[in-house]
């Protein structure tokens, strides 16, 4: 019996190893997603340099959409803390510079009491990169 190989076949079966190759390494490298939602304190200080009379629909906007941040993944609630201690001021201070840039109008003395009075967090324990065009680059 004679087998016969066409082209297209091996092409098929190149594409799908390289698929399941790239979805192992996704798999391999999960990391952490956190949700970061502004509460009542953030609007507050928002309205406090809303020139424009935005602050209302810009803070609703950020409670239906909230910004994604990815961080390192974690094991347990103790570690989930440990990562929230290391990033809540690059998040605190990324949701101020989305409202305004110049640094002279955030709140000084910043806690992280106070990143928790401010925003919701939502920390999902996965993340995964589904786009093949143009897949999650590890840096």
């Amino acid at each position: 019996m004679k087998v016969e190989i066409y082209p297209l076949q091996v092409l098929l079966l190149t594409l799908s190893g390289w698929v399941n190759r790239h979805q192992q390494e996704v798999i391999e490298y999960l990391v952490e997603e956190n949700r970061v939602k502004p509460l009542r304190p953030y609007l507050d200080w928002a309205k406090t340099d809303d020139v424009e009379g935005l602050a209302e629909s810009v803070f609703e906007n950020l409670r239906r959409e909230p910004h994604v941040y990815l961080l390192p993944e974690y094991e347990d609630p103790a570690s989930q803390q440990e990562v929230l201690e290391e990033f809540w001021p690059i998040l605190f201070e990324a949701m101020l510079e989305g409202w305004v840039r110049d640094e002279a109008f955030w709140p000084r003395d910043r806690t992280l009491g106070m990143f928790q009075e401010w925003f919701e967090i939502q920390m999902c324990s996965m993340v995964q990169d589904l786009d093949m065009d143009e897949p999650l680059e590890l840096g």
